[in-house]
């Protein structure tokens, strides 16, 4: 799978899946009589774990996704894709402070980018070399997150993620109590179980939505929102065996660790494949700390390094969120959204690296 191909693919959905995990409110006190064990009900305990993600004011994660190709396409070698570091919410309804890196592997390429945002500025950092994101850029994406979290209705019994009309409780139908597990720091109860294929794909349909929604970069216009019933059938059909593992901790039921094993197979379209998604928090509820990166350089530079790195065709930006069209940032009268113009520049400019590299004059604020 080419480099390009990979990132559309990954970014979006993980960009969805990070921040629809972080907390954003105040701490909230542990209920001494809130604990799991080896006889916990098992429904009860995955309700409770997905209810408290909202509690998850802060952590440490490393996300790691590993996709294996098996039979004729096996040569090709492993995409893998990583991503770790600290987030710490800054209140409720606002964009969490963050300071991620990610590192992709694909055919023979490998990609190292982070990013970070300190509660008032953005950096990207691409191959080792941060960036300072324009103001414009840095705005409409904390707008973008913030709109979102006020347009949410209250999800119905206590799930977090219920707005979004999904419950994870119904993706293991049939899950089973593992006992205690170590991970990392803390004491977890391991929940296992096969996972209700035509749940988990109706919901990742939900979760490819609120990527576009979080105007993430790169995912405007590349990944579906609503599959046909035709795609539908196709990806249950393809979907030999889905296993999930829920580690949740014994002292405050919040998700510590989360692992999906997917075994692919569709003759039709010769995809033979395995692929393993495995996201760890550690340091739940502890101070992290969010540092900017020394010495970055002006964003326009950054134009020069996609290119260098045969990324150019991804772009930046995009409509504003939620497919509207307006000249402003949501819940702003002055913040020209300059970053649509800038996308669409892009677009015009068809791989032109001259003309791609002007168009970074739109988001000079």
């Amino acid at each position: 799978m080419p480099m390009t191909r990979s990132l559309r693919c990954i970014v979006p959905l993980v960009a969805a899946l990070m921040f629809a995990s972080c907390g954003g409110g105040d701490g909230a006190e542990r209920d001494p009589a809130q604990r799991a064990s080896a006889s916990s009900d098992v429904n009860a305990l995955l309700r409770s774990t997905f209810a408290n993600l909202s509690k998850m004011h802060s952590a440490t994660v490393d996300l790691n996704l590993k996709i294996e190709p098996r039979g004729a396409k096996a040569s090709d070698g492993p995409v893998t894709a990583r991503l770790s570091g600290p987030f710490a919410g800054r209140g409720t309804g606002k964009l969490p402070e963050f300071a991620f890196t990610a590192e992709l592997q694909s055919g023979g390429q490998t990609l190292n980018a982070g990013a970070t945002y300190d509660g008032s500025k953005a950096y990207v950092s691409l191959m080792g070399t941060p960036y300072e994101v324009s103001g414009l850029v840095t705005r409409q994406f904390v707008a973008g997150y913030e709109q979102s979290l006020k347009s949410r209705k209250p999800a119905r019994g206590g799930l977090v993620l219920g707005s979004l009309g999904i419950d994870f409780t119904k993706w293991l139908p049939n899950a089973t109590n593992e006992g205690e597990a170590q991970v990392g720091d803390a004491k977890t109860i391991k929940i296992s179980g096969e996972a209700d294929v035509e749940q988990v794909i109706a919901d990742l349909e939900k979760v490819t939505a609120k990527a576009s929604a979080l105007n993430v970069p790169g995912a405007n216009g590349r990944i579906p929102q609503k599959l046909t019933p035709q795609q539908k059938a196709a990806a249950e059909g393809a979907i030999k065996s889905l296993t999930v593992d829920v580690y949740t901790g014994v002292d405050d039921m919040i998700l510590r660790r989360l692992t999906v094993k997917a075994d692919l197979q569709d003759a039709a379209s010769k995809l033979d494949a395995g692929v393993l998604l495995d996201i760890t928090f550690t340091k739940v509820g502890q101070k992290q700390t969010i540092t900017a990166p020394s010495n970055p350089k002006p964003f326009t530079e950054l134009l020069k390094a996609v290119d260098a790195a045969g990324l150019a065709d991804l772009g930046l930006g995009g409509p504003a969120p939620g497919g509207a069209t307006d000249s402003t940032v949501p819940n702003s009268s002055e913040t020209p959204n300059n970053v649509d113009k800038y996308a669409t520049c892009i677009e015009q400019a068809k791989g032109d690296a001259a003309k791609a590299r002007k168009c970074a004059d739109l988001l000079a604020g």
